[in-house]
């Protein structure tokens, strides 16, 4: 299994990169990354607890921050058609030259990359709400 850490630093990046331009959603992010943890099971990297909007990983808020320090990612505040505010993410172009070095370098297994994919591809575009009730039904033990 290729480094843990890396995982965890990359992973996000990864997703994020998914999303298009811009990636709506810090709690979209949390659950893509839970799930795509769920499918890889050797893969452990976040530690996640219950919460009322499903699981949760302090950690995920942490390295968002970092990356946003390292300058490989930029967050800006949107707001939805409801008058919320969501918290939007996009590589910066450091954030896509390092990403392209950590696949060209192979940091993260493929494992975990075809399992980012296949949970982008099911969840990444559902409608928030329904997001939510998905993760709720499928792992109700990480519901506050």
């Amino acid at each position: 299994m290729k480094s843990e850490i890396q995982t965890k630093a990359i992973l996000p990046l990864y997703i994020i990169k998914m999303g298009g331009k811009s990636f709506r959603g810090r709690t979209r992010l949390q659950k893509l990354i839970f799930l795509t943890q769920e499918r890889v099971k050797e893969f452990r990297g976040f530690k996640f607890r219950p919460a009322q909007q499903g699981p949760l990983s302090y950690e995920v808020y942490k390295l968002m921050e970092n990356l946003q320090a390292l300058g490989l990612v930029k967050e800006s505040e949107e707001a939805t058609h409801s008058g919320n505010t969501v918290i939007c993410y996009r590589l910066t172009d450091q954030g896509k030259a390092f990403l392209e070095f950590a696949s060209e370098k192979n940091l993260v297994s493929r494992r975990i990359y075809s399992a980012a994919k296949e949970v982008f591809k099911h969840y990444g575009n559902m409608p928030y709400m329904q997001l939510i009730e998905e993760v709720h039904s499928e792992y109700p033990e990480y519901v506050k």
